[in-house]
């Protein structure tokens, strides 16, 4: 299968109002080098918004998502010109001149983007066909749990010294992306992959129902950019509630093997009363007290940030 009629077998999503029944998810851009982090095992950042994750140099056609796009000027300027799926299916999407000239992520020595190159490779089930067959892994997230997953759609990478080796991945990585976390409220599949990221689970790249959810909250779209951002140019993130305005308090928190962060203590957080939730991630076994603050027991699992996703 090409990438012309991969996409066309896409899930057609909601870009705008005025041409969301034809307009396509995403389009084909040919590139000298992009990088492929579908089979990606990352390693969170200090800023515990992003990751790093390894990734394939590929050159050739490659696909990027539009409603992805990080900056707004471009995303707008991709949506009004690649109406359907043939208007753009020349190269000629803004979204791929702004990768090929460097705009995008200045800086940057190649941006993510996705393929089937090195699928069977990566242990991707295909039928006699070619097609994708099943998915490889089924992970399943529990409802006391926060996951975080990383995507790596159109984000910014450099390229390696070193070439990385991991045992997630075939053979090795010469790419290193810093992708933002997103939020994985339900179980999700995965197409590839050479060990299982479930058991003990792995920031490895996560598409499919759990980025369609993040795309369609373009407040989340947003902030996780911001994110990617301040870590690709090397910015400092700190969670010290002194800097939040809101004087949340100081929580202790531990970064897990499983790529969360576990609260340590328990604590109550001042929070509008009604709602279980804490700067929009849903916090687990949490109960509201008289005073309308949040009391987080200290076995649940939360993500608490200044300025993150939601």
């Amino acid at each position: 299968m090409n990438l012309l009629t991969y996409l066309s077998a896409l899930t057609i999503l909601t870009i705008n109002t005025a041409n969301a029944q034809n307009a396509p998810v995403a389009v084909s851009c040919e590139q000298d080098v992009y990088a492929l982090c579908a089979y990606a095992n990352c390693t969170m950042d200090e800023d515990t918004l992003t990751a790093n994750c390894p990734c394939y140099s590929i050159s050739g056609p490659s696909l990027a998502r539009i409603d992805l796009i990080p900056d707004d000027q471009v995303r707008q300027e991709t949506i009004d010109t690649c109406t359907d799926s043939t208007s753009c299916a020349d190269n000629n999407a803004p979204i791929c001149d702004s990768i090929a000239d460097g705009s995008l992520w200045p800086g940057a020595d190649a941006v993510s983007t996705f393929s089937r190159e090195l699928e069977v490779e990566n242990g991707v089930i295909l039928n006699d066909e070619g097609e994708r067959e099943t998915f490889t892994w089924k992970c399943a997230v529990s409802k006391r749990e926060v996951r975080l997953v990383p995507n790596c759609m159109l984000a910014p990478c450099r390229a390696l010294d070193n070439p990385v080796t991991n045992p997630y991945f075939d053979g090795e990585a010469t790419m290193e992306c810093t992708c933002p976390l997103i939020h994985a409220n339900d179980d999700y599949t995965l197409f590839g992959g050479l060990k299982d990221p479930c058991d003990e689970p792995a920031l490895v790249n996560v598409g499919g129902p759990t980025l369609n959810v993040h795309a369609m909250n373009k407040d989340a779209v947003r902030s996780a950019w911001e994110a990617v951002t301040r870590e690709f140019n090397g910015e400092n993130i700190s969670l010290d509630a002194s800097n939040d305005d809101r004087n949340t308090p100081t929580i202790s928190f531990a970064k897990s093997s499983a790529g969360v962060l576990v609260l340590s203590e328990s604590r109550s957080v001042p929070t509008v009363a009604g709602q279980m939730e804490v700067d929009g991630w849903g916090v687990q076994k949490a109960s509201l007290n008289s005073s309308s603050s949040l009391t987080i027991s200290a076995t649940a699992i939360v993500m608490l940030t200044s300025s993150a996703f939601l």
